[in-house]
């Protein structure tokens, strides 16, 4: 089995914040990413549903291009996904997780930010005196938990995320590094300076299998430390959260957030 693209790990970044992903999975035994996307009705997208600033349009470039390579997402098969918990008091919005097994291979899965829990962790995050936050701890235990279950001897371990979920993936690839082909991360933050002290040496072993990619516009990725060996930008076109000149100059801060 062929290692997994940037491309294919972003897709499966986009799928994992809809709400039918997870309800999909827990009425489906045996369920491929085709499946999902076969079954996905792309009308009833909308900002509540998919990542922050995607387009529809472009939503459907996601699905067109898991239906047009049947060969890949058909065998991506969802083992496990975690949303049991809440992360606001309505239980609206949830923490995800997600693990998908390609052959013998191993993709893990981490959801950006899931509501007031995760903005709470996040800024705790930048805490002098905290190294490791609850929600990071949080996704080392659902890591420990799949690879326990699901990891094949002789097979590769990925894990990616989103923002939120792209800290997490970095954390644990510091964390598990030993374990870990590659950790992919778009537009994630870094990490502070109790965090860099208290792992500099598994930071400085694996930060060469970590590689964070961002929109050029992102704001979120250059939060704190960057500890990624692998530091990408990609040419943006979205206009959206980019202020008028009246009030921050030209400050451009739109993301895919």
């Amino acid at each position: 089995m062929a290692q997994p693209t940037e491309e294919e790990l972003l897709i499966l970044n986009s799928i994992i914040y809809t709400d039918g992903f997870a309800e999909l999975y827990l009425e489906e035994e045996e369920l491929t990413v085709l499946d999902w996307a076969l079954d996905f009705n792309i009308d009833n997208i909308d900002n509540a549903h998919k990542p922050g600033e995607i387009s529809k349009a472009e939503f459907e470039n996601v699905i067109h291009t898991i239906k047009s390579n049947p060969d890949i997402y058909n065998d991506m098969y969802i083992t496990n996904v975690d949303n049991s918990q809440y992360a606001n008091e309505s239980g609206e919005q949830r923490v995800t997780n997600a693990t998908i097994t390609y052959g013998n291979d191993t993709i893990i899965v981490y959801k950006g930010t899931g509501g007031d829990l995760e903005w709470r962790d996040n800024g705790e995050g930048a805490y002098a005196n905290v190294t490791d936050t609850a929600q990071q701890q949080k996704a080392l235990q659902y890591y420990d938990e799949m690879v326990s279950q699901f990891a094949v001897d002789g097979g590769d371990i990925y894990v990616t995320g989103h923002s939120k979920g792209g800290n997490k993936a970095q954390y644990v690839g510091v964390l598990r590094g030993d374990q870990i082909k590659w950790a992919v991360s778009f537009d994630g933050q870094g990490f502070n300076q109790a965090f860099l002290m208290k792992y500099q040496e598994q930071v400085e072993a694996y930060s060469g299998n970590i590689t964070n990619i961002s929109n050029e516009y992102d704001f979120v990725n250059i939060l704190l430390n960057p500890i990624a060996g692998d530091r990408r930008y990609i040419e943006s076109t979205t206009t959206w959260g980019i202020f008028s000149a009246t009030s921050l100059g030209d400050l451009p801060i739109g993301s895919l957030h």
